[in-house]
């Protein structure tokens, strides 16, 4: 015959304890401290102290988490627009590499590009440099793409404020800009 020793960690209600109390058939017995509802109510009183450890635990973890979880998706939104911006250094540079491209249609369209992708940004906001390097033999163009000639090396420089695209006023990355660079030689 087995035998049973129950205390308030094992009920789980007042039906339950009474149901271990009489045994679920014939063959076992069990002795028990105190009532099912004596052994019930200390059940319940621990309950509702760990309830209130539990409010007090979440009240401090709380805001440290929510703090974590804000910054992962901030870095994460500094990482795409990022990754935007060089897209838009490489569309700006294939531009400028070819016969015809002027200043102001490749800054035109590398503008259009971050617009388009990155909603309620202004054209104003961002800024597009465009750098060529003579090639071997060529004149100096003075960085105007309509003066460049093959095997110029043509480099756009796009960079946007990070205050410009973040979702909160950043405090860690005020004052930085997110710069895409690329360059390629002229056709």
């Amino acid at each position: 015959m087995a035998r049973v020793v129950l205390n308030s960690r094992h009920l789980k209600s007042a039906a339950h304890a009474k149901i271990l109390l009489y045994g679920p058939d014939e063959g076992h017995s069990f002795i028990c401290r105190g009532t099912a509802d004596h052994m019930f109510r200390r059940a319940q009183q621990h309950q509702d102290s760990r309830r209130g450890a539990a409010i007090v635990e979440t009240a401090i973890v709380m805001p440290v988490f929510m703090m974590v979880i804000w910054g992962v998706v901030e870095f994460s939104r500094a990482t795409m627009v990022g990754q935007i911006v060089t897209s838009a250094a490489r569309k700006g540079a294939r531009a400028a590499a070819l016969d015809g491209a002027t200043n102001a249609t490749v800054t035109q369209e590398v503008r259009d590009f971050v617009v388009q992708a990155l909603k309620g940004v202004q054209p104003n906001d961002i800024n597009v440099v465009i750098t060529i390097t003579p090639g071997p033999n060529n004149a100096n163009p003075n960085n105007q793409l309509s003066a460049a000639r093959s095997r110029d090396i043509c480099q756009v420089t796009v960079s946007i404020p990070y205050e410009k695209v973040a979702y909160l006023t950043p405090r860690f990355l005020k004052n930085a800009n997110l710069r895409g660079v690329c360059a390629m030689n002229r056709e």
